[in-house]
C-alpha cells in the first residue's frame, strides 16, 4: 500500500475513475464480515447514494482502514454507524464508533504518520501508526479530505472523509 502511495500521480494527471461512495462501502463492509464479527462490532450503516470522483480501489482502501482502525483501538461489541451522504459538491463517508474516544488534543495529531493513539484507545502493541495516514494521503490525492472530531456524547470518535461528487 506504501509503494501504490508513492506512485500516485499529482491530482489532474491522468483519467479520475468514479464510483458510487454507498455501493463501495456496503460491499467493503460485507467483504470484512469476518473480522467484524470475530471483533463483535457491531455495524449500523445508513447508506445514501453518491457518485464521487474516486476510484473504487481506493474507498475500499479507505473503508479497510478505517474499519481495521475501530477494531483495533475499540473493545469487542462496539458500535458502528456508517454513513454516506452528499453534501455541498462532496461525497461524505462518516464512520462514529462508540469506543473509548481520544484526547482532544490528539486530533489534531491522529492523522500523522506512525501515531498509534494513546494505551487507552489502543487494545494491544500492534499496528504501525499509518492506517489513517494512508486514509488523508489517499483523500486529499483527489481533492477530498478527512477530519476527526469527538461525537456529541463524549465516548468515541467520529471521521469523515470528503470526495468531489462525480
Amino acid at each position: 500500500t506504501l509503494l501504490e502511495l508513492a506512485r500516485m500521480r499529482p491530482q489532474g494527471e491522468g483519467e479520475e475513475a468514479e464510483s458510487d461512495l454507498a455501493e463501495v462501502v456496503g460491499r467493503e463492509i460485507s467483504r470484512m464480515e469476518l473480522m467484524l464479527s470475530e471483533h463483535d462490532m457491531r455495524v449500523i450503516d445508513d447508506l445514501a447514494s453518491v457518485r464521487v470522483r474516486v476510484s473504487e480501489a481506493d474507498v475500499a482502501r479507505i473503508v479497510r482502514a478505517l474499519m481495521e482502525n475501530v477494531a483495533h483501538h475499540t473493545p469487542p461489541g462496539t458500535r458502528v454507524f456508517v454513513r454516506t451522504r452528499g453534501t455541498g459538491g462532496f461525497g461524505e463517508l462518516t464512520i462514529e464508533d462508540n469506543g473509548p474516544g481520544i484526547p482532544p488534543d490528539q486530533l489534531r495529531t491522529i492523522f500523522d504518520p506512525f501515531t498509534r493513539g494513546d494505551g487507552a484507545r489502543r487494545r494491544d502493541g500492534g499496528g504501525s501508526g499509518l492506517g489513517l495516514a494512508i486514509v488523508q494521503r489517499i483523500a486529499t490525492h483527489h481533492g477530498g479530505g478527512v477530519r476527526a472530531r469527538l461525537p456529541v456524547g463524549g465516548h468515541g470518535l467520529v471521521l469523515v472523509v470528503s470526495f468531489p461528487a462525480g
